[in-house]
């Protein structure tokens, strides 16, 4: 689930989609333990509407961790 969930995240911040921040805050949880100390980061971003930064940070823990290839 983490990994499509990471998938979906990852698309929405590259067409710049607000639904993003919906997305992190509904599955927080699940998102932060997918990306490691990253997700702080992300959330950050993400909050701040700063979505290729998110973008950025997202692809550098999912290329980090095997199992959201």
């Amino acid at each position: 689930q983490a990994k499509l969930l990471v998938a979906q995240l990852e698309a929405l911040l590259a067409n710049d989609d607000s639904e993003a921040a919906d997305l992190f805050n509904e599955h927080a949880a699940l998102l932060r333990a997918a990306c490691g100390g990253a997700a702080a980061g992300i959330e950050k971003d993400i909050s701040r509407f700063m979505f290729l930064d998110a973008l950025s940070a997202l692809r550098a823990a999912k290329s980090g961790t095997p199992q959201l290839h």
